[in-house]
């Protein structure tokens, strides 16, 4: 192949330290990054020395948090947090951040806009397009959310779209004076990313634990913009958010510091002690962000060049690939790749048959829409009607094992790299495809005749 070939990010010693009890080739990466030996066993060797009790019963406790929030920030893979960030949040998970609904006097309409742009996985342009309607909606503070990786193709969106909204981009009309805030959601990005929040100031970021080091799952935190923390004016009140709280006269007063007022219920206090570990794993590790950037950039360039290559007996395309970018440029591409296997004749073969191939070599990947039916639809050319018939009339679900609706496919493959992947992985996962399509070049049998006449030919006498 003459593209570069990348290095792998970790030793030989180190990998099977930390990640040897993996039996086959993890490609899921963007799914769930694998969690290191080590850190499990720094984590049980914690928990079964240490007692770590119910905040709510032992305040003291609760010092786990505080550790990770003045001692950490500045290893999640962002630079310049404690700038302009002094508010993190733990919640239950990042679908829940999305759904936070805490920005005053919001309006359902801008909220649906918003949310729509995201989940269709729209181009830069059609975004712009799509804003200009939010300026003709109603007056009050509203809430602009998109992914900063998608997770899909893995194309990573504009960052200057966050200093865009907050320059007044949508609200230089002076009939609609409404205050844009965005939330950026870096679940995705930050765990093989650097974001500097030096030069990119969203609102609000979300992040989710599990992808970055494998766990804890069900824990993630929401940053908080130091300027922007008086919006979130919250509506309800749980347990060990207050500071008195009366069933008659229904009252309630709220703490003041901003991440107490929010997390409701008992903290998920042995995951914010995993995520410490979690933190100092990486930070002893030796890597930082824009290695492991760059490892997994090398490793996704080289599977894209090398698919693009794959070709039947007849020279046709043996994959399809569904991608925003062409795998050149870091700053735009993460390391994802979405494709479809292709026959001889140029058909899309349903994921199943790459399925039965990575079951049968060992290798995880995922297939279907990934939770992601807006780009799903726009990379596979899926209308709306088509995709409501999946439904209706095939009986498609999200997660079942139809993978074809006619010749129609319902979704695709996705394989999704991390600093543990390495280029033997990526190998093995095209050994495999291509052998595949060996496997379907016809065997061409001559005519007895000619056989005969061949031999006697070369061998005079013989037959």
């Amino acid at each position: 192949m003459h593209f570069e070939q990348p290095l792998d990010l970790l030793t030989p010693e180190v990998f099977n330290q930390d990640f040897g009890y993996v039996e086959g080739t993890y490609l899921d990466h963007a799914g769930a990054a694998l969690y290191p030996r080590s850190l499990v066993e720094a984590i049980s060797n914690d928990l079964c020395t240490n007692l770590y009790m119910n905040p709510h019963s032992n305040p003291d406790s609760g010092g786990e948090f505080v550790y990770l929030h003045e001692n950490h920030t500045s290893v999640l893979g962002m630079r310049n947090v404690d700038n302009v960030l002094k508010n993190i949040i733990p919640v239950r998970n990042v679908t829940r951040e999305y759904v936070f609904n805490t920005i005053a006097e919001r309006h359902r309409q801008q909220r649906e806009y918003a949310l729509q742009i995201m989940q269709r996985n729209v181009g830069q342009q059609e975004v712009r397009q799509e804003i200009g309607h939010l300026r003709h909606i109603n007056r009050g503070n509203s809430l602009f959310a998109y992914p900063a990786q998608c997770n899909f193709s893995g194309y990573k969106y504009p960052m200057n779209w966050v200093n865009e909204v907050q320059m007044g981009v949508l609200e230089r009309k002076p009939e609609n004076p409404s205050r844009w805030f965005c939330l950026l959601d870096a679940a995705a990005f930050v765990s093989t990313s650097e974001l500097n929040l030096g030069v990119v100031q969203p609102d609000f970021v979300c992040i989710s634990f599990y992808k970055m080091f494998g766990l804890p799952t069900g824990l993630g935190a929401l940053l908080v913009r130091n300027t922007s923390a008086h919006v979130l004016q919250k509506q309800y009140f749980g347990g060990g958010t207050v500071r008195i709280a009366m069933a008659s006269p229904p009252t309630q007063f709220l703490k003041t510091v901003l991440h107490e007022r929010f997390e409701d219920g008992t903290a998920h206090f042995h995951g914010i002690v995993a995520v410490g570990h979690a933190l100092n794993w990486l930070e002893s590790s030796g890597l930082d962000m824009i290695m492991i950037s760059d490892h997994c950039h090398r490793l996704i360039r080289y599977l894209f060049h090398a698919l693009r290559e794959i070709r039947y007996y007849n020279l046709r395309p043996a994959v399809l690939i569904y991608a925003d970018s062409n795998y050149e440029d870091p700053s735009i591409q993460g390391p994802i790749i979405n494709f479809n296997l292709l026959d001889e004749n140029g058909s899309i073969l349903g994921y199943n048959t790459m399925m039965n191939i990575a079951e049968a070599e060992g290798i995880y990947l995922r297939v279907g829409c990934f939770c992601n039916p807006g780009a799903c639809q726009r990379h596979l050319e899926i209308s709306d009607y088509q995709y409501m018939g999946f439904f209706v009339e095939a009986g498609h679900e999200c997660g079942d094992d139809i993978d074809k609706v006619g010749v129609m496919p319902t979704g695709s493959i996705r394989v999704s790299v991390g600093l543990y992947t390495r280029r033997m992985h990526i190998d093995t996962l095209i050994y495999a495809i291509q052998r595949f399509v060996l496997s379907r070049t016809p065997r061409i049998y001559a005519h007895p005749d000619a056989v005969v006449n061949i031999i006697r030919g070369n061998r005079p006498g013989r037959v």
